[in-house]
Parts: structure tokens; sequence; C-alpha cells
């Protein structure tokens, strides 16, 4: 398991490529993980011990982990185009103000093949041909900002909202969670929120409770706490501000919500991380 800011990327070759009709080709590198991002054409795409060939066409992005044999093959009538991106991924954390040897990921939690559709196709599709020019050979500073693009795109393809239903409650509860984490420092109620996207706020709390184990409520204030952390952390402010910082109206309420939160209260907490 991990988590995406636990990600780390080392690009070993970007190539955009375009076939000719009756192409025909396997995965020469399996050593490395790989995405094949279809920018026009179609043909098929057939995994090592699969019996049925996968259906390939213009806005398809494939995922390749180490290892995986494939045979692709390009139409007569519409060859395709494809940006290849081979790159090495490891884990690297961070943990009590210390950082963890890296470790080899074996693969990424995506699925092999999605159609993106709309503007995320769009989207997607610029960013590969922002790669394939950006990206040079023993540059560093070229390969940090293909590194930050490939980042971008891990990041989008982890999000839960990359293959819901725009309209359905499932994307409501999206937008509810989002909306928490940008306006923590707010005052609202949870049922306006709710309201707002034209759910009942118990559906709203069994969507919370299915996708993140906690209530609406208790989401808030872990988002709050969070940030409650590193303000006393980073910052010299005293804690009445930082309490209006985190949404709280008053320094008695956010003390004891910290506390509750942190087993001591936000002086204890800062006076320790500083002795760290």
């Amino acid at each position: 398991m991990y988590t995406v800011d636990d990600l780390s990327v080392r690009i070993d070759w970007v190539l955009l490529k375009t076939t000719e009709p009756f192409w025909q080709d396997i995965r020469h590198n399996r050593s490395v993980h790989s995405f094949y991002w279809i920018h026009k054409g179609s043909g098929t795409f057939l995994c090592a011990g699969e019996n049925e060939a996968h259906a390939v066409q213009k806005g398809m992005l494939f995922y390749m982990e180490p290892g995986l044999s494939m045979s692709m093959e390009s139409s007569v009538d519409d060859p395709l185009q494809i940006t290849m991106v081979l790159f090495q991924c490891s884990i690297t954390c961070y943990e009590n103000q210390q950082w963890k040897m890296p470790q080899q990921l074996a693969r990424l939690n995506i699925p092999f093949k999605q159609q993106v559709l709309g503007q995320d196709a769009l989207d997607l599709d610029d960013a590969f041909r922002q790669m394939v020019h950006s990206w040079l050979p023993d540059i560093p500073e070229r390969n940090l900002y293909v590194c930050g693009t490939l980042m971008q795109i891990l990041a989008k393809l982890h999000s839960p909202e990359q293959v819901q239903d725009p309209e359905g409650p499932e994307q409501a509860f999206q937008r509810i969670k989002r909306y928490m984490q940008q306006h923590y420092e707010s005052t609202f109620r949870i049922g306006d929120l709710a309201r707002s996207e034209g759910i009942s706020v118990s559906y709203l709390r069994k969507l919370f409770i299915k996708h993140l184990s906690v209530s609406p409520k208790d989401y808030l204030i872990q988002i709050r706490m969070q940030h409650a952390e590193r303000y006393l952390i980073f910052t010299r402010l005293p804690v009445h501000a930082i309490a209006r910082s985190c949404g709280y109206r008053d320094e008695f309420q956010f003390s004891k919500a910290f506390s509750k939160h942190a087993g001591q209260s936000p002086l204890k907490f800062r006076k320790q991380t500083e002795e760290q």
C-alpha cells in the first residue's frame, strides 16, 4: 500500500510514435513502468496469457507494470499515434521528520486500460504532448519539469473523481469533500452542503463512512487539525489566531478539539515539536 504523495518517479524515455499501416510490435522494455497514451488511430493490444485482444482507440490510456508482456498492432486504415512514457517508480516516505529508505514499487494502483472523455481527454492529450516536447536525455532541469507533469497525471489517475458520474451522488460527495478541504477556515453547516447537492444529511453521512470511514463532521475536524498542527509547528501565531484560521470561533473551542485530537494542548504540542 502507498499514498500518492509518497510516490517518486524517474523518467527513462518519452517517445511520440506515429505508426504505419500494418504496424506490429511487442513491448520490449518490460523492466519499467509504462504509459501509452493514444492520440489518434485504432488497433489492438494483446497481453500475454489473455485470449482476447483489447481494442485501442483515441483517448485511451494504457498502464503497463514491470514484467507485463504485450503485443501491439495498428489498424490498416487508421494507424496509431502513441506517446510512450517509460519510468521508474518508488515509494519515499517522510515520517516523524525523517526520510525513510526508498522502496521500488512493483505496481501502481491504477487500471490497465482507461477510456478518457471530454475535457479530461483534452487535458491528458496536452500533458503528454508537453512531455514529448520538453523531455531531453540527461538535461536535469528539463527532466524535472517533465517528472512534475507525470506526477500531476498520476495524481489525477489516483483520484476517485476520475471514473464517476458527474451528476451522481458519488460526485456530489466529492464536491462536498473538496469544499471542506478548500474552506475549512470558514463557518458552515454540513446540512447546508448536503441540501446544496440535493441529498439528505443521512445519505451524505453514509457516503463519508463508505469512502473515508468517518462522518462529515469528523472529516472536517481532521482537516482543521491537520492545518492547526502546521500552524503550530511552522508559525509563531498565538493560539487564538490559529483557532480563527482553522474555523473555530474561540480559543477554548479550538483547544478542546485539538486536545481530543492530539492528546495534548496546542501549546504542549508546539513545545514538544520544538524540542525534537
